[in-house]
């Protein structure tokens, strides 16, 4: 299998990790709705099971979004496409913020994985030029780094090693960078510091990965589970339409089902 054929394929485990991780985003998703929004019992239960997962669930997304950089033919077209249900979520979340308190979303993983695809069409030309293993591993650091630059410090995910300066918080739009001030509210928010870094990290990871036997092995390409991977396919899609259907059924039982 050549690389050039290998690199247009669509590769099945990435969609069944991808895939996956939307299983257990709706399952916290679900949890958050039932507990928090409805304040139903087993939805605080779930809340208190899954709290933990739910850090995790945005790696894979970006890291693999990382990689697909090089499996797309536009990431500039990516990006373009991505922005569009991201500021229809923008618009509609911030709009039933006003009856549901708490739910306005103004820079979400869509947001972000859009800006991302959109800065790598930028700069990938010169980022394609550093030495792949190299710069996976300081990508990686700096992502660990960073991870707490939006509660102004920097240092390993939750050790503080250094505070920063309170005046890059004093802009109100400085948060899509990752400097919210201190009365931003977003309930889903994902600043492209750290998270480019880890889908830049993705986007190495799958230079390094052109220059081994594994790519070009036909084993890479072998289906794990069809399910997982038609969710993976369709992350999209069903992240922009899961919410408001776990909002709406449980509004339906428990109102005029349940009762």
């Amino acid at each position: 299998m050549s690389e050039t054929k290998t690199l247009k394929q669509r590769i099945p485990i990435l969609d069944e990790i991808r895939g996956l991780s939307v299983i257990v985003m709706i399952a916290y998703h679900t949890a958050f709705t039932w507990g928090n929004i409805f304040s139903l019992p087993v939805g605080k239960t779930m809340l208190a099971v899954l709290e933990p997962i739910h850090y995790v669930i945005p790696f894979p997304f970006v890291f693999i979004s990382g990689i697909c950089t090089k499996l797309s033919r536009s990431n500039l077209r990516r990006g373009l496409i991505l922005m569009i249900p991201a500021l229809i979520i923008n618009a509609v979340t911030i709009v039933a913020d006003k009856y549901i308190s708490g739910i306005a979303i103004y820079f979400g993983v869509i947001n972000m994985l859009s800006a991302v695809m959109i800065l790598y069409w930028i700069t990938g030309k010169y980022i394609e030029k550093l030495p792949s293993r190299l710069s996976f591993g300081v990508c990686m650091i700096l992502f660990m780094v960073t991870w707490g630059i939006k509660l102004e410090y920097m240092g390993i995910f939750g050790i503080r090693l250094v505070k920063m300066p309170e005046v890059l918080y004093k802009n109100k739009f400085m948060f899509p960078i990752g400097f919210p001030t201190r009365h931003f509210v977003s309930s889903d928010y994902f600043p492209l510091i750290p998270w480019f870094f880890l889908f830049l990290a993705g986007a190495y990871f799958a230079d390094m990965m052109k220059h081994t036997s594994r790519l070009k092995s036909d084993k890479l390409y072998n289906r794990h589970s069809r399910f997982l991977e038609i969710v993976g396919k369709y992350a999209l899609y069903i992240y922009i339409a899961h919410q408001p259907v776990i909002f709406a059924l449980t509004y339906v039982y428990i109102n005029f089902i349940g009762k």
